[in-house]
């Protein structure tokens, strides 16, 4: 009988411990026995007859498939490509699982892009001190490590890029963008120079163009640290640690340790339900958690976090663990707090906002926000205190090793200690990660040939890998990977020791930075073009920033200002003290009768007849190019949940009926649906796999011919409106780049033909 792995505990190892506490994997194989093996079949992972990506994934991305059934690419050296390297298999097509015979430092002399769905990269198979992926010495400008495919597993690796040779706003450790799915779980980020960890979504904008949005993603257990701040981002000043924004959907962010970042620790712009639970928080300088509406409306849980000072984080009483800032006016907050701890809120019975500035208490809700219900079972949530415990002695890449580095940050936060830096070379630089010989793989299956004796496999016998020995949904090959990863010894929760943390590390905390927006509104909220609006503000704060008139002094912090509007346009008002910042947006629409728009929703099938068991697709836009006048976008009918105010979403469809999409905005409501039937038929033959991807973007800059590798959007400014659509094949010149908008790097292009602006870079190819 087996039993689900959230209800087993650590308490009491067996056999199994002794297998993973060995420095040796060929030791390991030795310890390993075959009760031991027995056991590691004892935990269930399927719910709803769909199993877990592993015995202890959890929250959102815990049903990616990752590379179950496929084949298997054993990374044999440190080389950035070519045979037996990491990219060979995470650039590769078709379910694979990327196992390692090596440990040790690879050097990425441009991004890895991981582009091709179903995958599983499985860095505790590495043997000696595990894998970490770098920039360091190299040329690469950009991120180690771009997820953008569906049902990816990656556990127990390190990305540290450090540094980039020249100038880069590109140089994340880790981007994961339009890709649904994804599960990170036991992974170490440190030392980018952008964000650290960056997760977008489609932006979730109104457009001509719908696009799918990068939804169902966990990061778990894992380490965020040292994002760095006099480096080589074109800012000099940035150090930013984690973005989860762009309008992604459905985010589980749990057990995850941020430290040593100014700002974005993290920030929150999701437009589905974001989870946000028992994480530890430390050394924040300017923000904790920031939340940002931009990309429509957030619906947030923030669960049994704590939030910690440290040297660099002002002693001051607004340093508030999660900050909320509307510079959407077509979108609002749902927050939900409960169980938090910072400076301001030691727990216990005190008011659960305290968490929260004050003038954010009218965003926060009685319940859990988004589908009601949390992403994590009850069982796997702790309070805070002991989610500190816990975080500091699991979180990382633990398996094989932890390494110098990630012991070293959980001692810093334990003792109140460390700091921001500008460099690793700071704080003793790149770990070495020592190799030892991999255990022996005859069949070159990924599983030890000690471990399947043991289990009654046979190790020449390459193809039963992909067998289920017990029937659980979890191949052979899963079962061992689950195994090297201590799966089978349960949840973490619970388990971690020592003292309770001191929220604001024994600092006397002074009173708050008067900074904030008292009033900022645009009457009236229409008129014709060519007409005027009344902007009225008044704020807090050393300097405001007024951008609909620069001329305008920084210094005047209240009055009025006429503006003749010539179409609907965005309002916003900054308000800057001490590098805190408070803003607010309004918007004001041009339109010929004085009315506010409501939102236009358009939605589609792509047949309206379906197979059981086949895949639907549904697209849908909200309003014109220039038109912005939704703000939140819910489903209902045979679908349900939380939409982006433009996307596209493809499912197995399971009941004949109307699917129904509401989308409202300052203007009222907009309602469409479309009709689906599901015949009682056989369901369709499995596709075919996947042509071959386009090779990625090669070498980019200034000057180069480029074609669109297919139908690509074009914006002018960067990170501004949508001004049209190339067709695919479409070549033009490289004016000027790289820019960064949304996670992404993009190029203005002159274009032979159409309109010309700035396109992301993974839509170009050089010519």
């Amino acid at each position: 009988m087996r039993r689900d792995a959230k209800a087993r505990r650590r308490s009491n190892p067996g056999p199994a411990d002794a297998f993973h506490g060995e420095t040796s994997v060929v030791k390991r194989c030795v310890h390993f026995s075959a009760a031991a093996v027995a056991g590691a079949f004892a935990v269930a992972g399927a719910a709803a007859g769909q199993p877990l990506a592993f015995p202890t994934a959890e929250g959102f991305g815990r049903f990616a498939k990752g590379g179950r059934g496929g084949d298997v690419y054993i990374v044999s050296n440190l080389n950035d490509s070519g045979p037996g390297s990491l990219r060979e298999c995470a650039e590769a097509s078709g379910p694979r699982t990327c196992v390692f015979s090596v440990s040790g430092e690879i050097v990425t002399l441009s991004r890895i892009n991981v582009l091709n769905p179903f995958v599983t990269i499985a860095g505790q198979t590495a043997p000696g001190d595990g894998i970490a992926l770098t920039n360091r010495g190299g040329p690469n400008l950009s991120q180690p490590l771009y997820i953008s495919a569906d049902d990816a597993i990656v556990r127990h690796i390190r990305v540290r890029p450090g540094p980039s040779a020249q100038t880069s706003n590109n140089v994340d450790a880790l981007l994961i963008g339009d890709a649904k799915n994804v599960i990170v779980d036991h992974v170490s980020l440190s030392w980018g120079t952008d964000e650290t960890l960056n997760v977008f979504g489609n932006g979730g904008v109104t457009s001509a163009l719908a696009a799918p949005n990068t939804r169902n993603v966990t990061i778990q257990w894992s380490m965020i640290y040292e994002s760095l701040r006099k480096s080589t981002h074109s800012n000099k000043n940035h150090s930013r640690s984690t973005l989860i924004g762009d309008g992604v959907q459905e985010v589980s962010f749990h057990h995850n340790l941020i430290a040593h970042s100014t700002r974005r620790n993290p920030n929150i712009g999701v437009t589905g339900q974001g989870d946000f639970v028992n994480n530890v928080l430390y050394n924040a300088n300017e923000y904790f958690g920031e939340a940002y509406n931009q990309n429509g409306t957030s619906h947030i849980n923030w669960v049994g976090n704590i939030a910690i000072l440290g040297p660099d984080t002002p002693k001051k009483s607004d340093r508030y663990s999660i900050n909320l800032f509307g510079n959407e006016p077509l979108a609002t907050f749902h927050l939900y707090v409960r169980d938090n701890v910072d400076i301001n809120r030691a727990g216990g019975a005190q008011d659960e906002r305290l968490v929260v500035d004050p003038k954010d208490w009218f965003y926060v809700k009685a319940a859990p926000q988004g589908s009601g219900v949390l992403s994590l079972d009850a069982a796997s949530i702790s309070g805070p205190q002991q989610a500190y415990r816990d975080v500091l002695s699991f979180a990382g890449a633990t398996r094989p090793v932890r390494d110098a580095a990630d012991a070293r940050i959980a001692n810093e936060v334990r003792g109140c200690a460390g700091g921001i830096i500008d460099h690793p070379s700071e704080r003793g630089g790149w770990p070495t990660l020592q190799s030892l010989p991999a255990p022996a793989d005859a069949d070159r299956d990924g599983m030890a040939d000690l471990w399947e004796t043991a289990l009654g496999l046979d190790p020449s016998d390459a193809a039963d890998r992909n067998g289920d020995l017990d029937g659980d949904g979890w191949t052979n090959l899963e079962e061992y990977l689950n195994e090297l990863a201590g799966d089978h010894l349960g949840s973490d929760v619970g388990r971690g020791v020592g003292p309770a943390a001191d929220p604001t590390c024994g600092a006397a905390i002074g009173p708050p930075v008067d900074v904030g927006v008292n009033i900022f509104r645009v009457d009236p909220p229409a008129v014709r073009p060519g007409e005027s609006v009344t902007i009225t503000f008044n704020g807090n704060g050393a300097t405001c920033k007024k951008p609909w008139n620069p001329d305008l002094s920084p210094y005047l912090l209240k009055g009025t200002s006429v503006v003749t509007l010539n179409a609907t346009t965005k309002f916003e008002f900054f308000c800057t003290r001490s590098n805190l910042t408070d803003q607010r947006s309004a918007i004001a629409f041009a339109t010929p009768d004085r009315t506010v728009p409501k939102p236009q929703v358009v939605l589609t099938a792509d047949k309206s007849a379906y197979a059981p068991g086949e895949t639907v697709t549904l697209s849908w836009t909200t309003g014109s190019p220039s038109a912005r006048v939704a703000g939140e976008c819910a489903a209902s009918g045979a679908w349900s949940g939380f939409k982006s105010v433009i996307g596209a979403e493809s499912f197995v469809v399971q009941q004949s009926g109307d699917y129904v999409l509401s989308c409202s905005g300052p203007g009222g409501t907009g309602t469409a649906s479309v009709n689906v039937t599901v015949g009682s038929g056989p369901p369709p033959p499995p596709p075919p796999p996947p042509p071959p991807p386009p090779p990625p973007p090669g070498a980019i800059a200034i000057g180069a011919t480029v074609a669109t590798l297919s139908n690509a959007a074009v914006h002018e400014p960067l990170g501004g409106a949508r001004l049209g659509v190339q067709p695919g094949g479409a070549v033009g010149v490289v004016i000027a780049g790289p820019g960064k908008s949304g996670g992404a790097t993009w190029w203005r292009v002159d274009f032979a033909s159409g309109v010309d602006g700035w396109v992301r870079q993974g839509s170009l190819a050089a010519q």
